[in-house]
């Protein structure tokens, strides 16, 4: 069914920028499929909205290819348009620009939390995949850094599967890394004092996963979105590569190191 579409688009390669962006990606996917994939299509694209949200906080570049465009943002939010209802939520409860900043790691694990529970398919799979990615990566950090794990993950709930295993892991020698991410030690500990090379890292991590789920699911809906979320992550990593922007990519994961103090 969606043979024209992925042979039509250009092959994605990590080692070099897309040559489609999001917006010309929306709009060529906006003619070609149905309305029941648009409606996925726009959860995948409100986690883009989600995460500009920490740059709209902090007055900084957002990324294309969400469903708010950026001069709409403040129009959305203070009328409770278009963001799923965990946002107003946690708008709702941190009241000051400065506690959204700071706490801002409990809005990523809801949108990840929600997005789980209302896709399918590869879409499901990949944020499966990318909140486990996020929080053990975190994790492993935490504890090369000799911080209390229990204070870094508070935000967690501690009966969480995940959050047991890594919890248990506070006083042990050893970090037992969940299933999937096992053997990602060496590249975490080659990324841990360059916070370059950890964007570089996680994003080829992400990239991969869309790679082989495409290799093994051509020319169907999922690996669409597949590519789409490749177009996301090269987007993103290409962008903190640039030269005027490198300084954004330190921020960061300064902002991230911060969150946990």
């Amino acid at each position: 069914m969606y043979t024209f579409l992925e042979c039509f688009l250009p092959p994605a390669n990590f080692d070099t920028k897309p040559e489609v962006d999001l917006e010309e990606l929306n709009e060529l996917l906006d003619l070609n499929i149905g309305e029941s994939a648009k409606k996925e299509l726009l959860k995948i694209r409100l986690f883009i909205d989600v995460m500009n949200l920490r740059a709209y906080f902090n007055a900084e570049r957002l990324s294309i290819g969400g469903a708010v465009e950026s001069d709409e943002i403040g129009y959305c939010l203070e009328h409770d348009l278009v963001y799923p209802p965990f946002v107003f939520e946690y708008l709702t409860k941190y009241k000051d620009i400065n506690e959204r900043i700071h706490h801002f790691r409990e809005l990523l694990l809801l949108a990840y939390d929600w997005l789980i529970g209302e896709t399918s398919g590869f879409a499901k799979e990949f944020f499966s995949y990318d909140r486990t990615l996020w929080i053990t990566s975190m994790a492993y950090f935490s504890k090369k850094r000799n911080r209390d794990l229990r204070v870094d993950l508070d935000f967690l709930d501690p009966h969480d599967s995940l959050t047991s295993l890594l919890l248990a892991q506070h006083e042990s020698d050893h970090f037992e890394f969940p299933e999937g991410l096992e053997g990602i030690d060496l590249e975490l500990d080659v990324a841990f004092k360059d916070p370059l090379k950890e964007i570089e890292m996680l994003a080829g991590l992400k990239y991969n996963f869309c790679r082989e789920y495409i290799e093994a699911n051509s020319f169907t809906l999922d690996a669409l979105f597949a590519y789409y979320l490749q177009v996301c992550i090269l987007s993103d990593f290409y962008e903190s590569q640039d030269q005027n922007l490198i300084k954004k990519g330190g921020d960061l994961l300064l902002k991230r190191i911060q969150e946990i103090k």
